[in-house]
């Protein structure tokens, strides 16, 4: 029997990448699955929902305003997990060449946009980044898996290099909870 799938995927809920990186990043740091009554809390206080429900526009009309990013990414992790308290931060000037293991630890992670998508970046070693995408089941649902990683075993679905590593603008938004 296949073990069941935990990391949210666009098309669960509904579809929109930037709010399922919300979802997974606070999956991720409360340990506690999101359900339809937490999603429905995220619909309802979402700022203008055709921004991030339909299938082409995504977060394009604030991509030039990060601190809207930041406040809604924090306006919205606290509608999803209102008994946890997030930090949200705007990382500037993000690289490939980034000390991604400092940014990352039992505490933190970071939401990428790479250009075109979102998704969580969990974990990373010296090569690799491990990341929890909400597409990676829509693109091949048979060979579907979630793992562990290997430095913070935390639940991830992607994995690639870290000089394949894209930051849309050279930013990320790092999302923390206090110890």
């Amino acid at each position: 029997m296949a073990k069941e799938r935990t990391i949210r995927s666009q098309g669960d809920l509904d579809s929109a990448c930037f709010l399922y990186s919300i979802v997974n990043a606070a999956q991720c740091l409360s340990k506690q699955l999101v359900d339809e009554r937490d999603w429905q809390r995220l619909i309802s206080n979402a700022y203008d929902c055709k921004c991030f429900l339909t299938s082409c526009t995504g977060t394009k009309k604030i991509d030039h305003l990060p601190e809207l990013l930041v406040s809604l990414t924090a306006e919205y992790l606290d509608a999803v997990k209102p008994e946890m308290e997030f930090n949200v931060e705007m990382l500037e000037g993000m690289s490939k060449n980034s000390d991604l293991k400092s940014m990352l630890n039992k505490n933190s992670l970071l939401m990428v946009d790479n250009g075109s998508h979102w998704f969580c970046l969990v974990d990373s070693d010296e090569e690799q980044c491990y990341v929890a995408c909400s597409a990676v089941w829509q693109d091949s649902p048979k060979e579907y898996k979630e793992e562990k990683s290997p430095r913070l075993k935390r639940t991830y679905n992607c994995q690639f290099p870290v000089d394949e590593l894209k930051f849309f603008k050279k930013r990320a938004v790092l999302v923390s909870i206090s110890s």
